[in-house]
């Protein structure tokens, strides 16, 4: 039975996520507000729990959770893989999940469901993309299919590929040993394909220019932006700041070109409602095999 420190808990997230996933779908935005909030509020709520029962675990497992949420939401963040919304969002609920050093508690289970559904989630939007402009992603994924350096990286791998399935059924005997060469053959070639089908989208569906007056922090610069000949913003920026902003404005620029991500905090209400329901995602499909 949930007792009602953890309901208010869960409360607070499924809150958090909807109005966040409402604004990112919106606007392509996660308010700082919210995630700053989320943060405070699960130091603040984990320390009142802790002089109440008299306890330094509910502080310790907040502080634990933030430190965890940090660590991932940095990682994602540096790689490229999420904004600066998601990963400040991440950081609120690892605060107010708390991690008990458990395989099972909340925060792991929710970290892992992200993992799986937000693949899936990713891979949906990305698909509809495709199918909404697809005359455009037709001709961008044919030419990318035909650059000198895919073609041959195409050829490089069928014939490596070819080579290893004849030693693969020549040689090896092992059945299992000979499918999981063909498995990582065939991960290999998804994982190529999967490469250009995400060039492809981010060439036609995500980089745009847009007026400098609707740049938010956070915004993924294209191009470098010059003022004279000094560097302002460039694709290297880890997210356009708002002192970069002001001196874009103030230059006269009137439009910039950006890399528009897709709104992915939709996928932490999916994944965050999953674990309400069915639990750890990788204990049920273990116990499926």
């Amino acid at each position: 039975m949930i007792d009602l420190f953890s309901l208010m808990i869960i409360a607070i997230c499924l809150i958090s996520l909807i109005f966040g996933s409402i604004t990112d779908l919106k606007t392509r935005e996660v308010p700082d507000w919210l995630n700053f909030t989320l943060i405070a509020a699960g130091i603040l709520i984990r320390s009142m729990y802790s002089i109440i029962t008299w306890s330094y675990e509910p502080l310790l497992f907040g502080i634990l959770g933030l430190i965890l949420g940090v660590a991932i939401a940095l990682l994602m963040f540096y790689t490229g893989q999420w904004g600066g919304g998601d990963s400040k969002m991440l950081m609120g609920l690892g605060a107010l999940l708390g991690f008990d050093l458990t395989f099972s508690s909340l925060l792991i289970s929710f970290i892992f469901a992200v993992i799986f559904i937000g693949a899936i989630y990713g891979f949906i939007w990305t698909f509809i993309l495709a199918l909404k402009n697809w005359k455009k992603f037709k001709k961008q994924f044919h030419a990318y299919m035909h650059t000198p350096l895919h073609f041959k990286i195409r050829i490089t791998s069928f014939t490596i590929s070819f080579a290893l399935l004849i030693i693969m059924f020549l040689f090896i005997k092992s059945i299992k040993t000979r499918l999981l060469l063909l498995v990582l053959i065939i991960t290999y070639y998804i994982l190529m394909y999967l490469y250009i089908f995400i060039k492809t989208i981010e060439e036609i569906c995500m980089i745009k220019f847009i007026s400098t007056s609707k740049l938010t922090e956070g915004d993924w610069i294209v191009d470098e932006v010059k003022v004279g000949k000094k560097t302002v913003a460039s694709s290297k920026d880890l997210g356009i700041s708002h002192e970069q902003i002001l001196k874009i404005k103030q230059s006269g620029i009137k439009k910039v070109k950006i890399k528009e991500g897709i709104p992915f905090l939709p996928s932490f209400l999916l994944s965050f409602i999953f674990v309400l329901v069915f639990g750890n995602i990788v204990e049920l499909l273990v116990s499926l095999i």
